[in-house]
């Protein structure tokens, strides 16, 4: 075969935090890592504290020191879906003792298996893959999850990549009140895309976001001039499909907060999740940011709902990602500075954070 999946990390169960560092020994190039985590919804109906994906830390893929990617579960997730302009499968059980999964792709080519670019071991010394869980983190009162990883390589077909896609986290910052935050960008290799994230339960990212700038040497050059939030996700409209995500919930007849992916302009419906009818009726009410209410006129059938919305878990790209051709990417490596402003919205809320993430090629 010209190409294989293989395991890399059999699937293991935890009944506590963990951090794994797995060795990563093949020889071929890699075209994609897939972390699959699976979360167990065990505790009392109406105290769910997170989505899925929440159950996974960070992700970290290293040669030595070296780190080549280093992202949150959450972060990993919404980078997979605009990267490849799909949604992720996965699935999303409110019901106690039933396991969620979240399907958490690190994608190292354009596409799969891209002959170009991809991770080759030949060129590294001791490739490592670290992932940390927090199991008190996803659906409601998980106790317990499984974990196990798979990737995506050439077999028969000889590649020689020349070089890879890396995405790090490159700043974590404390949002204030109309206040700006100035961060210098790295300028070693040239941007697939940058994004933004700005995730608060019960708020929209464009209502924590005010403008966005971005200025190389000092001003010589304005990429983004002073575009408000609300504004780069409308020009998204199109670009990316809707994010739909299917939720199986169980009947109570009290308004309970729920989590989904998607953080902007999240609408759904719900029907029973049943073989036959039952009498009641359910109401959903998206409240923003990742989370939504969810209330059933009696106790009884299970339910379930589609959400659909952009912007999952707060994550937006700023850059125009029009093309998978190499050299129209944003090459940044002859500038002596890029800066980013982010201006904060005028009411941002209490320790609210936003992240700023970079996708980058890195050339061997």
């Amino acid at each position: 075969m010209n190409t294989r999946m293989v395991e890399i990390f059999p699937r293991k169960s935890y009944s506590a935090d963990f951090t794994e560092l797995i060795d990563i020994n093949l020889v071929d190039p890699i075209s994609k890592l897939v972390v699959v985590y699976e979360p167990l919804c065990a505790g009392g109906t109406g105290v769910a504290v997170g989505h899925a994906v929440r159950g996974i830390e960070k992700i970290e893929v290293v040669d030595g020191s070296d780190v080549l990617m280093s992202l949150s579960g959450a972060e990993t997730h919404a980078i997979d879906y605009y990267h490849n302009k799909a949604v992720p499968y996965g699935k999303m059980h409110y019901l106690t003792g039933n396991y969620s999964k979240a399907v958490l792709a690190l994608n190292f080519g354009r596409a799969l298996y891209d002959a170009e670019l991809a991770l080759d071991p030949a060129r590294h010394n001791n490739l490592q893959l670290k992932i940390k869980g927090d199991i008190s983190a996803a659906m409601e009162g998980s106790t317990a999850g499984y974990l196990s990883v798979m990737a995506h390589v050439f077999d028969q077909k000889q590649v020689s990549p020349r070089g890879f896609l890396m995405a790090k986290e490159a700043k974590q910052f404390t949002l204030v009140n109309s206040s700006h935050e100035y961060t210098d960008l790295p300028l070693d290799h040239p941007y697939k895309q940058l994004f933004l994230r700005a995730q608060r339960y019960g708020t929209n990212p464009s209502d924590q976001i005010n403008t966005i700038k971005l200025s190389e040497d000092q001003d010589k050059k304005i990429p983004i001039n002073g575009l408000t939030l609300m504004q780069i996700i409308d020009s998204l409209s199109g670009k990316y499909p809707l994010y739909h995500e299917g939720i199986v919930i169980g009947g109570n007849a009290t308004a309970f907060n729920y989590f989904c992916a998607p953080t902007q302009r999240t609408y759904g419906v719900a029907t029973e999740w049943r073989t036959t009818g039952a009498g009641g009726t359910a109401s959903i009410f998206p409240l923003g940011g990742g989370r939504f209410s969810f209330y059933s006129s009696a106790s009884g059938p299970n339910w379930q709902l589609l959400l659909q919305g952009s912007c999952p878990h707060g994550v937006v790209p700023l850059l125009p990602d029009f093309s998978n051709d190499v050299a129209d990417w944003y090459d940044v490596r002859n500038l002596r500075s890029l800066r980013l402003d982010v201006l904060g919205a005028a009411d941002v809320g209490t320790s609210q954070t936003a992240e700023i993430i970079a996708q980058q090629l890195r050339l061997y």
